[in-house]
């Protein structure tokens, strides 16, 4: 019974956070939720909350070194004003920023810290210190930098994927550039008859960019390994993201060619892009090795995954013993010095000292 008690104040306290979490911000995490049905980038934005939940779960089950923080008062200096700075965004800046609140999701840039503050609040700086890095996984949501990408760079983005398309065909010559249009149309014929499909700005990968971005980056959080390690890591997931891209894009026009429009469109469009994601996200996740990076969990100071605690305790001459030392006592009770334990035939021995003896565990 008395291991549950804690257990179950543990998921009180993380019910309150959550319950808390949910009533502030429950218009924003339900904007989210509904992105996810768009056939947009930031569809993938409404899965952060979830992969959030997981990371804490896998955090909170691994060994950990934290500070050594154990007075509260720290706790409610950070935590408070946390909490405070991200209700007065959410309270006051819809106000004065009026349109741009609400344009630059300035909502969703406050949810970490108000997350954070009710960690420090409910929990103490040292789970937040453990929790840092699912806490602030959740500005993956901040939609802002997708949609200044998507305004800045999306065009060139698209021409960028088309002309390295084009040069893909020269090799693999299962489909025809329409020359008269954009560069986004291709043509295909099959058994005689010619059909022509067409290369989107959301067939030219970003999607899949944007959604190893979310995925990725909660990879990154668990991982082992140096910061320059884990960005050339998320990089080269980019980059292998978007070559399989253009893989699928090829073997879309091969099945086009070879069994018909029907079968291109309606049959294999509508997985082959998941499959290539997974694919291109196992690949990564057996290169972390190459990266010098691991999944390994992290060990405690003393390089032990469960390490007992260090209390030394009074030894039977009031000194103060090591942890890895116990004291030999005697059932029976210890003669002093002044009065010396006879022997067998009444005598007693010519000297004794205390027993200051241990014996090492």
């Amino acid at each position: 019974m008395s291991e549950r008690r804690p257990r179950v104040g543990v998921l009180v306290r993380s019910a309150i956070i959550g319950g808390a979490t949910l009533f502030a911000y429950h218009y924003s995490l339900l904007t989210l939720v509904r992105g996810l049905s768009l056939q947009t980038p930031l569809a993938y934005l409404g899965l952060v909350p979830i992969i959030a939940l997981v990371l804490v779960a896998v955090r909170a089950l691994t060994p950990h070194r934290e500070p050594d923080i154990q007075d509260r008062f720290v706790d409610y200096v950070i935590g408070l004003p946390l909490v405070g700075t991200a209700l007065a965004m959410l309270l006051v800046l819809p106000v004065h920023a009026s349109e741009y609140f609400w344009l630059w999701r300035l909502d969703l840039l406050s949810l970490p810290l108000f997350v954070s503050g009710a960690i420090a609040v409910v929990f103490g700086v040292r789970v937040l210190w453990h929790l840092r890095f699912p806490v602030a996984y959740l500005l993956v949501a901040w939609p802002l930098p997708y949609i200044r990408f998507m305004t800045d760079w999306m065009g060139a983005f698209t021409d960028g994927t088309l002309a390295a398309l084009r040069l893909a065909l020269r090799l693999v010559p299962v489909a025809i550039p329409v020359e008269s249009s954009d560069g986004s149309l291709f043509s295909l014929v099959h058994s005689g008859q010619a059909f022509v499909l067409s290369v989107a700005s959301a067939c030219s990968g970003v999607n899949g960019l944007a959604a190893f971005v979310v995925v990725g980056t909660a990879f990154a959080t668990i991982v082992r390994g140096r910061l320059l390690g884990k960005l050339l890591w998320l990089g080269g997931g980019m980059a292998l993201i978007w070559v399989l891209n253009l893989v699928r894009i090829l073997l879309i026009f091969f099945v086009g060619r070879t069994w018909g429009e029907t079968a291109a469109i309606d049959g294999l469009h509508p997985f082959i892009g998941l499959a290539t994601f997974s694919l291109g996200v196992l690949a990564m996740i057996l290169v972390l090795p190459a990266f010098r990076l691991s999944l390994l969990s992290e060990p405690p100071a003393d390089g032990t995954l469960l390490a007992a605690p260090r209390q030394p305790f009074e030894g039977h001459h009031g000194r103060r013993q090591g942890p890895g030392l116990r004291s030999v006592r005697s059932s029976s009770p210890r003669p002093s010095p002044a009065e010396p334990m006879p022997t067998s035939n009444g005598s007693a021995p010519p000297s004794m000292t205390s027993d200051r003896r241990g014996s090492v565990d």
